[in-house]
């Protein structure tokens, strides 16, 4: 994950920025959030020679396509991704060709950026020498809803934005 602070020098048809604060950055973005996922699949379904990297494939999908930008951070909130050929196990959560997976285990992987991010983002505000007014959220990490509670939270007053479809 990237930061960096602008600064809005003139308004206009094309406005002009220029740097507010040096850029920083940490293994903690969207990409590094999917590696931990993916990982805990392996780890999970290590011994079940019905699951398959069609299966594997399709969960990563719906985990960076919906999972990861809806969860806002409800560990009782439950999300399903597909495993159509395992059997149903109520002790691993598979049911009806499909895997649950918990919002208690979705925080677990979460705090594994969560902590680095907010990190990156209060050190930005606090090395930029004038007010900061806003922090905009950008690319498929900056949709999650629960980066944007957590940084809201941490840098309050600070108003937090996400661009749509950043």
């Amino acid at each position: 994950m990237d930061l960096i602070s602008y600064k809005i020098k003139e308004v206009g048809e094309e406005p002009v920025i220029e740097e507010a604060a040096p850029g920083t950055g940490d293994v903690c973005g969207s990409t590094f959030l999917n590696r931990i996922f993916d990982q805990r699949l392996r780890e999970k379904f290590s011994n079940f020679r019905d699951w398959d990297e069609y299966d594997h494939r399709d969960a990563m999908r719906r985990f960076e396509t919906e999972i990861k930008r809806k969860f806002n951070g409800d560990k009782k909130k439950k999300f399903k991704v597909p495993a159509r050929r395992l059997r149903d196990n109520s002790s691993m959560g598979i049911k009806g060709g499909q895997v649950e997976i918990s919002g208690r285990e979705l925080d677990e992987i979460f705090e594994h950026v969560i902590p680095k991010v907010l990190k990156l983002v209060t050190a930005q505000i606090r090395d930029t020498p004038k007010p900061v007014k806003a922090v905009l959220l950008a690319g498929g990490f900056g949709q999650s809803k629960y980066l944007y509670a957590r940084i809201q939270k941490a840098v309050s007053p600070v108003e937090v934005i996400q661009i749509d479809d950043g």
